[in-house]
C-alpha cells in the first residue's frame, strides 16, 4: 500500500515538474527545436535536466531589466556626443549596423600597430605603462603572475605609487590561478583591483556566472591616449610554453579617436561592478581626464568598436561578422581557434561558398581542448562538402588569432572567438577595421600561415573510423555550451 502511495505521490511531483519546468521554457521564447530539445531532456532526465538548464540554458540576462541595473551608459553618451556626419559610402549599411547594435560611432583618426607575437607585444605594453601620466585601466580574461605577469604588476605597481590611477578588471574564471597574495599585494600599493562576473544571476549565480558568462575582453587604455585590444591575454604561455610551443595571436595597439570607445567600454564595466558593490566610482559628468583630446595629424584611418555580452540587446558580433560576410565577392578569410559557428553564421559561410566567394579558415593543427575540436570538425565539414577551404597551420605553434578579412579592403580582430559561446554568452570586443593596408598586412599574415598548413580534403573526413565520427557527433550535441 505504501508502495502504491509512494508512486502516485511521485507521479503527481513528476507532472508538476515537467509543467513548471516547461512553463519556464516556454516563457523564455527560445528557437522551437531548441525548447523541444530541452523538453526532451526534462522528460528524461528530471531534476538533473532543469539543474542543467539553469547551469547553461537559462537566459539570465532578463534578469537586468528586473533589477534595474543600468548597462553601457557611458558609450551610449559617448556615440550621442561624437556621432558626427562621416560616412562610409560603400560600407554605410555595415557602419549603420554597428552604430544601432553597439552604440559605436565611426571613429575617424586613428594609426595601428600589429603584433603577432607575445614577446613584442609585451615589451611595448611595459615601454607605455611607464610612460603613462595620469591613468592605466587594464582588463582581461585571463591575468596570470607568473614571470610576465609580475613585470607587469610590478610596473603598475610603481605608477600607483607615483599616483598613477590604476586600475584592473579581471575575470574571475580566467584568472582563477592570480593567487589572493598577489591581489592583496596590488590592492595594498593603491591598485583598485576587481573580479568582473555576470551579475544579474540571482539563482546558482556562484556556478554559473563562472561558468557560462566570461569577461573574454582584453583591454588596455593609458592616458586615454593609447589602447590595445586583440587576442592575447597576460602570461608566460601568450609568448611560448612547453606544451603549445611558440603562441601567435593578433593584437592591435592603437592611438586616435578608437581609443575612446575602449575607455568607455572599460569604465562601463568597472562602474557596472561597482554599482552592484554599491562602490560607484564614478558619474557621467567630469570625466574629462579620461578622454583627452587627440592629435589632429593622426592618419585618415576608420574604425568602429563593436561588443556583446550576455546583457547586451543584441548579439553584436555575430551580426556584423554576418553582415561582413554577406557584403564579400572575392574573398573571406577567417583565422580562429575555434570554429563552432551559430546556424546563423554556418548559413552565411554556405551562401558566399555557393556565390562563388572564396571562403577559407585557418586552425591551429595544436589542440588545446580535445572535445572542443571534435566539435568543430563537424562544422569543417560541412564547410569544406560545399566548397570551403580549410587549414591546420604549424603543430609547433599554436595560433589563437581571432581575425576575418573581407576582400582585402575590411577586416574585424578582437577576442571574440567563431563560436557559440563568443558569440552569445561572454562579454566580448572586436574592432572593425575599414583600412585597405592594415586588412592586406592581416590578409599576409593569414597566406603565409597557409603556405605552411595542411589542408583539409573530403577525403580526409571519408577515412575516419567510426568511433571518431561518433565522437565528434556527440561532442556537437554540447556544443552550444562550450
Amino acid at each position: 500500500m505504501i508502495f502504491f502511495l509512494f508512486t502516485d505521490w511521485s507521479a503527481i511531483w513528476y507532472l508538476l515538474y515537467i509543467v513548471f519546468s516547461t512553463s519556464i521554457l516556454i516563457m523564455e521564447r527560445k528557437r522551437p527545436e531548441k525548447t523541444m530539445i530541452w523538453i526532451v531532456i526534462f522528460i528524461v532526465f528530471p531534476l538533473v535536466g532543469l539543474t542543467l538548464y539553469l547551469l547553461f540554458g537559462r537566459n539570465w540576462k532578463r534578469e537586468k531589466n528586473r533589477l534595474n541595473i543600468q548597462t553601457d551608459d557611458l558609450t551610449k553618451e559617448l556615440f550621442n556626443i561624437y556621432n558626427t556626419n562621416l560616412e562610409l559610402d560603400k560600407y554605410k549599411p555595415l557602419t549603420s549596423l554597428f552604430s544601432n547594435n553597439s552604440y559605436s560611432p565611426l571613429y575617424g583618426k586613428n594609426e595601428i600597430k600589429i603584433y603577432y607575437k607575445g614577446k613584442q607585444l609585451f615589451e611595448n605594453i611595459l615601454k607605455d605603462i611607464d610612460k603613462a601620466k595620469n591613468h592605466i585601466h587594464l582588463e582581461y580574461y585571463i591575468f596570470r603572475d607568473d614571470v610576465i605577469g609580475e613585470k607587469i604588476i610590478n610596473k603598475l605597481i610603481e605608477k600607483s605609487k607615483q599616483g598613477i590611477d590604476v586600475k584592473i578588471i579581471a575575470d574571475k574564471m580566467g584568472s582563477v590561478e592570480l593567487k589572493r597574495k598577489t591581489i592583496k599585494k596590488m590592492r595594498k600599493n593603491g591598485i583598485d583591483f576587481v573580479f568582473y562576473s555576470y551579475v544579474f544571476a540571482p539563482i546558482l549565480r556562484v556556478i554559473n556566472t563562472m561558468i557560462n558568462y566570461r569577461n573574454h575582453r582584453k583591454i588596455i587604455v593609458i592616458d586615454g591616449e593609447i589602447g590595445y585590444t586583440g587576442g592575447f591575454n597576460i602570461g608566460d604561455e601568450y609568448i611560448e610554453s612547453k606544451e603549445f610551443g611558440e603562441w601567435q595571436d593578433t593584437h592591435l595597439r592603437i592611438t586616435g579617436d578608437f581609443v575612446y570607445g575602449l575607455q568607455a567600454t572599460f569604465l562601463d564595466d568597472f562602474n557596472r561592478i561597482k554599482e552592484i558593490m554599491k562602490d560607484k566610482f564614478f558619474e557621467l559628468q567630469n570625466l574629462q581626464r579620461y578622454f583627452p583630446e587627440h592629435l589632429e595629424n593622426l592618419q585618415d584611418l576608420k574604425m568602429q568598436l563593436i561588443k556583446s555580452g550576455p546583457d547586451s540587446d543584441n548579439p553584436a558580433i555575430m551580426e556584423g561578422i554576418m553582415k561582413m560576410i554577406s557584403i564579400a565577392k572575392k574573398n573571406v578569410y577567417i583565422t580562429t581557434p575555434y570554429f563552432i559557428p551559430t546556424d546563423q553564421i554556418l548559413s552565411a559561410l554556405k551562401i558566399a561558398i555557393f556565390s562563388g566567394v572564396d571562403v577559407s579558415i585557418l586552425m591551429p593543427k595544436k589542440i588545446d581542448h580535445k572535445v572542443v575540436r571534435w566539435a568543430s570538425m563537424t562544422y569543417l565539414e560541412e564547410i569544406i562538402d560545399v566548397g570551403g577551404k580549410v587549414y591546420l597551420y604549424d603543430e609547433n605553434v599554436f595560433l589563437h588569432s581571432k581575425s576575418i578579412t573581407i576582400d582585402g579592403e575590411i577586416c574585424s580582430v578582437g577576442s571574440a572567438n567563431m563560436d557559440v559561446r563568443s558569440y552569445l554568452l561572454n562579454y566580448e570586443l572586436n574592432a572593425v577595421i575599414y583600412d585597405e593596408k592594415i586588412t592586406q598586412n592581416i590578409e599576409n599574415d593569414f597566406i603565409k600561415k597557409v603556405e605552411k598548413s595542411e589542408i583539409l580534403t573530403k577525403y580526409y573526413f571519408e577515412r575516419r573510423s567510426l568511433f571518431t565520427k561518433y565522437k565528434e557527433s556527440l561532442a556537437r550535441i554540447f556544443s552550444n555550451i562550450m
